[in-house]
C-alpha cells in the first residue's frame, strides 16, 4: 500500500475528477491524460486537486521482474484490495521508460451511459501493435482488475521500465481516493548469433598444419545480448572426452571497448592467442556467449569452431633391396620362355630348309624329264629308217 504524495496530485486530480463525473454527470466523459476534455472536466479537476486527501486504500501490480525478450510474455495485472473500499471507478496502467513523467498505457473505467466498463488506450503502447491486448472491468469491486499483455515472441527490450497501477476508488467514508503500486521490469535481449570463427595467420603447410611454436590468433564475433555477455573459449584435443574451458585468461581479449550497440543488443569481438604445441595433433577450439555452465550449453547457432594441427616434417626412407625370393620364379619362367622360343625357331628354320630343298629337287626333276623327252624325239627323227637321208661319210 502506498499513500499518494503531493507530486502525484495532477494524476490524482484526473482520477478523482473521473470519479466525480461518474457520480454527478449523466454524460460519458472519456478519461485520458493525453486527450481533450470538456470544460466541466477541467473545473472539477481544479476543485478536487485542491482538497485531495487519501489514506487506507491499496492496489497491487503483479508481473515479471525480468523480461527475456522476445521469448517471454509480458503480463501485468492491476487488482485492488477490498479493505476500506466500496467501489472502484477507474484503473490506469502507466509506464515510465525514460526520464520523462509516467504516461498512460491503458485504462479501464466505468461508462454510465452503457453501464459497462470501457478500455481506453494511451500513447505509450499502440493498440494496433501485434500481440498487444488489454482486458478489464470495474463493474464490481470483487471483479475489478486491469490486465495488460504483450504476447510471447512479440516483446522487445523497449517494453522494460517502471510501471505503475493507479486506481480511483470510493472509500467506505464516501469520499474518493487514489491508490498506486509500482513495479520495475528489466528487459533483456538474449544473444542472437555467433559468426564463423577465423584464425590468423593462415596455415603455412598444406592449408591445414602449423609449425610447432608458431603463434595463432582466433577471432570470434557475435551478438551477445543486452547485458553484454562475454565469450567463453573452450578447446578439445584428440585424447579428450569433451571440451574444457580455456585455462589462461591472459590469452583472451574480450575487447570491452570495442562493443557495438545495435538497438538493445550488443556485438562483441573477442580473440584468443595460442602457441601451437606438440600436443596439437588435431585440436578444436570453441567460442560461445557466456552461460556460466559447461562448454557447449548454447544452441548450435551460437557456437563457432575451428581446428588446427601441428606440422610433422616427413623423413626420407632409403630404398629397400629387392627380395630375391620374389624374383626367382619370374627368372625361371623367363628362361623357359627363351629356351622354348629358341627351340621353336630352330625347328621352324629346319623345316623351312627341308621344304626349299624339296622344291629344288622337284624343279630339277621336272626340267630333266622335259629335256630328255625332247632329245628322244630328235633321235627318232634322225634315225627313222623310213627317211631317205644320206649318212655323211667321214
Amino acid at each position: 500500500m502506498r499513500v499518494m504524495p503531493g507530486r502525484y496530485v495532477v494524476i490524482t486530480g484526473y482520477i478523482v475528477t473521473s470519479w466525480l463525473l461518474r457520480q454527478f454527470s449523466s454524460n460519458d466523459y472519456m478519461f485520458t491524460i493525453q486527450g481533450n476534455t470538456p470544460v466541466m472536466f477541467h473545473l472539477v479537476f481544479i476543485l478536487t486537486t485542491a482538497v485531495y486527501t487519501v489514506s487506507g486504500q491499496s492496489i497491487t501490480i503483479t508481473g515479471p521482474s525480468t523480461l527475456e525478450t522476445p521469448t517471454s510474455e509480458l503480463r501485468l495485472t492491476c487488482t485492488p484490495s477490498s479493505a476500506g473500499i466500496t467501489d472502484v471507478n477507474i484503473i490506469v496502467l502507466l509506464r515510465n521508460s525514460s526520464s520523462t513523467d509516467y504516461q498512460t498505457v491503458v485504462s479501464v473505467r466505468y461508462s454510465k451511459p452503457t453501464s459497462s466498463s470501457v478500455i481506453s488506450w494511451g500513447n505509450v503502447v499502440s493498440q494496433s501493435r501485434a500481440g498487444v491486448s488489454a482486458t478489464g472491468n470495474v463493474d464490481t469491486l470483487s471483479g475489478a482488475q486491469l490486465v495488460f499483455t504483450i504476447a510471447t515472441n512479440r516483446t522487445n527490450c523497449n517494453d522494460g521500465g517502471a510501471y505503475r497501477c493507479s486506481m480511483g476508488v470510493t472509500l467506505t467514508s464516501g469520499s474518493g481516493g487514489v491508490a498506486i503500486d509500482e513495479k520495475y521490469i528489466t528487459a533483456k535481449v538474449q544473444p542472437i548469433s555467433t559468426n564463423d570463427m577465423t584464425v590468423f595467420p593462415f596455415p603455412n603447410v598444406e592449408s591445414v598444419y602449423y609449425s610447432v611454436g608458431s603463434s595463432v590468433t582466433f577471432t570470434c564475433t557475435g551478438t551477445v545480448g543486452s547485458d553484454k555477455k562475454t565469450h567463453t573459449w573452450c578447446y578439445k584435443r584428440v585424447t579428450d572426452q569433451g571440451y574444457t574451458g580455456y585455462p589462461t585468461a591472459a590469452d583472451i581479449n574480450q575487447n570491452d571497448n570495442g562493443l557495438i550497440q545495435s538497438g538493445c543488443n550488443y556485438q562483441r569481438t573477442s580473440t584468443l592467442t595460442y602457441n601451437v604445441t606438440n600436443d596439437d595433433t588435431n585440436t578444436t577450439f570453441m567460442c560461445e556467449p557466456f552461460t556460466g555452465t559447461v562448454c557447449g550449453s548454447n544452441p548450435a547457432s551460437l557456437i563457432a569452431y575451428k581446428s588446427i594441427r601441428r606440422y610433422e616434417p616427413t623423413t626420407t626412407t632409403p630404398a629397400l633391396a629387392p627380395n630375391t625370393d620374389d624374383v626367382t620364379p619370374w627368372i625361371i619362367v623367363a628362361v623357359i620362355f627363351i629356351m622354348a622360343t629358341v627351340v621353336l625357331s630352330i625347328i621352324v628354320a629346319f623345316l623351312c630348309r627341308k621344304v626349299l630343298e624339296y622344291k629344288e629337287r622337284l624343279h630339277q626333276s621336272v626340267n630333266y624329264e622335259v629335256v630328255n623327252r625332247g632329245l628322244s624325239r630328235n633321235d627318232e627323227h634322225v634315225y627313222n629308217t623310213t627317211d631317205n637321208y644320206e649318212i655323211p661319210q667321214i
